[in-house]
């Protein structure tokens, strides 16, 4: 050991300047020695936030099995900051931190066999079975539970066995065995939820909670005569889980490719699915309600438009094909006016544009014609409140709609005397890709202002155009 690492070591431990700690901490990180990685490891402990985060940051620069047996004992501090920067280093050393972590599973203290269990858990399977196996016979309900989970993750089959008869002994512990054979998705631990699904939905009086991990296993498992033993017992299942029965329904078909059961009074659960705060849930009703026609869904679908971006990227192509779509979007649109809701209009105008640009491919009715009219004065009124963003996609949907109203407005829009407006809405229309785009924005070429003049030159030059070729 050098002179300068004794001196970084003596000033992180010593020194009354929070400052010098931390830049110590920080020097530390190139170290290897154990006498450094040993105060490093204390430094967690540190009264100052940043002294701690540099130690933590120095620790798992260094890494590797010396920085694991250094930090696992403040696995037992009593100090709850101390116990989580502990937890959250070791995760994060992973696979070479898990011989310093398995001694610890035979701590006297459950709350440190706990933690320890779910630190392995997270590190995930590169951690040997047996010894998170044998807390399956813990005396602590709560350890009982983290092995089931961390089994789960740790996703190897020779613990199916030992989850099964954890599943029989201990009663708390089934939604969360059910939960872990769902994902070790191993043969046996498909059998056995199956059978236990059907002994639940048969009215064997098992705990709902139980039941819901069940269905959710089944789901993740992707086993196809599952669907036919729900829908068998569809009626049965209580209300408040009938949405994790469809969400399961709809994952194995999707593994599977199989359709969907007909279940009498779906309808109304998938509608509450779609609504619900739950995406992957949503995700779930949005696939099958796609198979129904009627207003009523199409609605729901609308309504729960903007919601999410994974959830607007299923919606968005179902809504283009859906004939009454249109003129809920419209109605939507107008709805959602004012500051508050502009992020809400902004996607309901592309939502607008979808669906007409599929009714102009595949032809358009009179009806079609009075919704697009409708649909171009519900974009115009979003401008006055639109932001940057949400104004290029406004003009877009007008030029789209009905290019000689678009001139119409922004020719009323530019009026006002403001050059830095005209310049803006220049730099707007100049990223639509309608054909009138340089026509409109050359009208600008004999601005009064020099400003707005050059920028419409550069963006029709921009666009090949030369301002004095005709």
């Amino acid at each position: 050991m050098n002179d300068e690492t004794r001196r970084n070591i003596a000033t992180l431990i010593t020194d009354e300047d929070s400052d010098a700690r931390r830049h110590a901490a920080e020097d530390l990180g190139s170290e290897r020695g154990l006498a450094a990685i040993a105060a490093l490891a204390a430094a967690i402990q540190d009264a100052n936030k940043g002294v701690r985060d540099t130690a933590c940051r120095s620790l798992l620069s260094i890494g590797g099995p010396g920085a694991a047996r250094a930090v696992v004992e403040y696995v037992a501090s009593r100090e709850i900051v101390t116990r989580n920067l502990a937890t959250d280093l070791l995760v994060k050393i992973g696979e070479p931190g898990v011989p310093a972590l398995l001694p610890y599973l035979r701590d006297t203290d459950h709350d440190v066999r706990k933690a320890v269990v779910d630190v392995l858990g997270l590190i995930g399977p590169a951690v040997p079975v047996t010894p998170v196996k044998d807390l399956l016979a813990d005396d602590d309900s709560n350890v009982v539970v983290s092995a089931v989970e961390a089994l789960g993750n740790m996703r190897n089959p020779g613990a199916v066995p030992a989850l099964e008869k954890t599943y029989e002994r201990c009663d708390y512990a089934r939604p969360e065995v059910a939960e872990a054979l769902g994902k070790i998705a191993d043969p046996r631990s498909a059998a056995f939820v199956r059978e236990r699904l059907a002994k639940a939905l048969a009215g064997t009086g098992e705990d709902p909670l139980a039941l819901l991990g069940l269905v959710e296993a089944a789901g993740a498992l992707g086993d196809a005569g599952v669907v036919a033993l729900i829908a068998a017992h569809y009626q049965a299942v209580p209300a408040g889980l009938r949405s994790a029965a469809l969400h399961a329904i709809v994952r194995i078909a999707a593994r599977t490719g199989a359709g969907y059961p007909r279940l009498a009074d779906v309808r109304g659960t998938l509608l509450a699915m779609l609504a619900g705060a739950d995406n992957a849930v949503a995700a779930s009703a949005v696939a099958w309600l796609s198979t129904m026609d009627g207003e009523d869904v199409t609605a729901a679908m609308v309504r729960a438009y903007g919601a999410s971006a994974d959830l607007d990227a299923l919606l968005a192509p179902v809504l283009r094909d859906r004939p009454e779509a249109l003129g809920l979007m419209v109605r939507a649109l107008e709805a959602h006016a004012g500051p508050t809701a502009r992020g809400k209009a902004a996607l309901l105008s592309q939502l607008v544009l979808a669906r007409i640009r599929f009714i102009m491919r595949h032809g358009q009715s009179a009806d079609d014609e009075g919704l697009i009219a409708t649909a171009f004065d519900a974009v115009a009124r979003a401008w006055d409140e639109g932001d940057q963003d949400t104004r290029s996609w406004l003009i877009d949907a007008m030029f789209r709609l009905d290019g000689d109203r678009a001139v119409q407005f922004l020719d009323a829009v530019l009026e006002q005397p403001d050059p830095w407006l005209r310049m803006h809405v220049i730099e707007v229309i100049a990223a639509i890709a309608d054909s009138r785009a340089p026509v409109y924005i050359a009208r600008f070429l004999n601005d009064e202002d020099e400003m707005v003049r050059e920028l419409a030159d550069n963006l029709l030059r921009a666009k090949g155009f030369v301002a004095d070729e005709p």
